[in-house]
């Protein structure tokens, strides 16, 4: 009995359990690599009932390798945001920084301010007497007292202005200049002198210099550093309320 003949003889017969288990090349002489003695091609065996073929081979393979370690496996999809567009806020040296505080910007409509609707963020110099008004660290009286003694001071830092007669030199004042500036600082004195000795350290760092008080240095050391900043500005709140009551009293006995 040559191979094909055996080959039909185990397919044919049911009761063979290798039957069920036919590979997926039926070709004869396929592993030993050599034809029939003949020299006639082997006829082809017809796989069995529920015999893989080749294909099915290795989609199973397939099938079996998705989930291992190395494997690619399906990227979940995500949602696309888009990132804010990065408004110019200016040099961000620490220097520059000073006084500036980052806000949402506003827009003007028939109705009131109301927020932008593009979201856009702007920066605004603020002093620190305002930025204390606001968390509340001081009181109004406070701050209006704090905001006339600063402004007497920035006004002796300005140049002195000149009259508009002064560019045909007609000018019946000559010194103009100088009496402006004596002016500014004589208002000046006139307010700072109601400042308690005893306060005048930390109003002239806080107010005039507008810095904090953990910064301010008293013989050598600095007293509201640290864990003291609170009393630094309970000391100051103190100070400009005493500075409002002077205030207050000088304008009832000039009026």
């Amino acid at each position: 009995m040559n191979s094909a003949t055996q080959a039909q003889s185990v397919l044919a017969d049911p009761a063979n359990p290798k039957a069920a288990k036919a590979p997926c090349s039926y070709r004869s002489g396929a592993t030993s690599g050599r034809n029939p003695s003949n020299h006639q091609q082997a006829p082809v065996a017809s796989p069995a009932a529920g015999a893989p073929h080749e294909g099915q081979c290795m989609a199973k393979a397939r099938r079996s390798r998705k989930g291992q370690r190395g494997y690619p496996k399906a990227r979940e999809k995500n949602t696309v945001t888009l990132a804010p567009s990065p408004w110019d806020m200016g040099a961000m040296g620490p220097a520059n920084r000073g006084g500036l505080e980052e806000e949402a910007a506003t827009d003007m409509t028939p109705d009131g301010e109301a927020p932008n609707p593009n979201g856009v963020r702007r920066v605004r110099r603020v002093n620190m007497l305002e930025t204390w008004h606001r968390k509340g660290v001081i009181s109004t009286r406070g701050y209006n007292a704090g905001e006339k003694l600063r402004d007497a001071y920035n006004a002796t830092l300005r140049a002195p202005g000149w009259p508009d007669n002064d560019r045909v030199q007609s000018s019946p004042k000559p010194d103009h200049a100088v009496v402006v500036q004596i002016e500014r600082l004589s208002a000046f004195a006139t307010i700072y002198g109601l400042v308690p000795t005893e306060d005048r350290p930390i109003i002239s760092h806080c107010v005039l210099d507008e810095r904090i008080p953990a910064s301010m240095v008293v013989s050598g050391r600095r007293p509201y550093a640290g864990a003291r900043y609170a009393e630094g500005l309970d000391a100051l709140r103190a100070a400009l309320e005493r500075l409002s009551d002077r205030m207050e009293r000088v304008g009832k006995r000039s009026a």
